[in-house]
């Protein structure tokens, strides 16, 4: 799972839930660096303790559970995997197609 992926989906849901630019920036700014941390979990189980959970919060609470095994930024850095974003990849995916 991409980095690039992964914070799209926390910006999504921000963006939906809290209105305030300065807040929603402070909020982002922490869950982003636990992502790409690798603590995922901890995003999880902030959002699962709330009091009422949104229909924004569990979809990304689910999009997590299901990819979070994908999700250890700190391990690809770690074992040389290079970039954590799969965008170089997709661009260089749509230039091989085309040319063919």
């Amino acid at each position: 799972m991409d980095y690039y992926h992964a914070s799209e989906h926390l910006h999504d849901y921000a963006k939906a839930t809290i209105k305030d630019d300065a807040q929603r920036k402070q909020w982002l700014d922490k869950r982003l660096e636990l992502l790409l941390n690798g603590e995922v979990q901890k995003i999880i189980d902030e959002l699962n303790g709330s009091p009422q959970i949104s229909q924004e919060a569990r979809q990304l609470i689910d999009y997590y559970e299901s990819n979070k095994t994908r999700m250890n930024y700190p391990q690809y850095k770690k074992i040389g995997a290079g970039i954590i974003g799969s965008g170089a990849i997709e661009s260089a995916h749509r230039t091989v197609v085309q040319k063919e």
